[in-house]
């Protein structure tokens, strides 16, 4: 059985859409953990399950926003506590076709992987791609790379592969992957956690399977208010930097924060940050730091 992962937070707008796709599936061994992480709109959620299938259902409100990586880690307990072999970790801000989980699964089967992400692409501009692949580049401290990112799909990324890295945004992993590398790292709050999880599998020499027939379409940052809020700016970067002191010892750690500070000032210089998302990121960067 398969342990369908959602957290909420606020996303009362984007849920019909994502419930829609899911009661869909051809595939119907699975059970939805959708745990909501203390949403101020939680009444206007609680309604959009009046009518999904009470025996898929295990809808967990919980007191206080902990963040995406404790939502998901006791959500993915309970399902593994439930008889769950796997769990699809996935965002609720996406749509996908029927067939999306069969797929997943008979990937997972037919090529031995553990862990098994589908191509994902913008909505509503379906011929963009978000994610075809995955890697992380030693030359940006380990950033965490997308492949094809915001280019036109086409066959260039229909070729199945094993990927280093994939985002949690749409995500088949068995059971034995979290026994042998450990849940999701809960000193992440959102942004990054990701990225440290697939990093330790990498280490682990666990790797991604790419399966590009199976697609999922992925409404970009509509919940977190886009790239350039407040919110995200401050978590990505205090994130960034606490991945950094994990990841890195010594002077390659302090080379790297200076690194990753001096780009700020470069980015100001430039005009890709303005003064606003500059101020933001240092407050982010030393929050980290002290």
């Amino acid at each position: 059985m398969l342990g369908i992962i959602t957290i909420t937070y606020n996303s009362h707008g984007v849920m019909a859409d994502f419930l829609t796709s899911l009661l869909a599936q051809t595939y119907q061994d699975w059970q939805l953990y959708l745990y909501d992480n203390n949403s101020p709109s939680r009444q206007q959620l609680e309604p959009l399950l009046a009518d999904f299938p009470s025996s898929k259902l295990n809808y967990l409100a919980l007191a206080d926003n902990y963040g995406f990586a404790v939502a998901n880690n006791l959500a993915i307990r309970q399902a593994f506590a439930d008889g769950c072999d796997a769990v699809v970790i996935i965002n609720n801000d996406t749509i996908f076709a029927p067939d999306l989980l069969t797929k997943l699964v008979a990937e997972a089967k037919q090529y031995n992987a553990l862990i098994v992400a589908p191509k994902m692409l913008y909505y509503p501009d379906d011929n963009l791609v978000w994610y075809a692949g995955g890697y992380f580049d030693s030359c940006q401290a380990l950033k965490n790379i997308h492949i094809g990112i915001g280019e036109i799909d086409d066959k260039r990324f229909d070729i199945p592969s094993w990927q280093d890295f994939a985002p949690m945004c749409c995500l088949l992993v068995d059971r034995q992957v979290f026994e042998q590398i450990g849940y999701l790292d809960e000193n992440y709050f959102i942004y990054y956690e990701d990225a440290d999880w697939a990093y330790r599998a990498k280490l682990a020499g666990i790797a991604i399977w790419y399966a590009p027939n199976a697609r999922l379409y992925h409404k970009v940052s509509s919940l977190t208010g886009g790239a350039k809020s407040d919110f995200t700016i401050y978590h990505a970067t205090r994130s960034k930097v606490y991945f950094i002191y994990k990841f890195y010892s010594g002077w390659r750690r302090y080379y790297w924060l200076s690194i990753y500070l001096c780009g700020f000032i470069i980015g100001l210089i430039s005009r890709r940050y303005s003064c606003r998302e500059v101020a933001i990121k240092l407050r982010g960067f030393f929050s980290r730091i002290v």
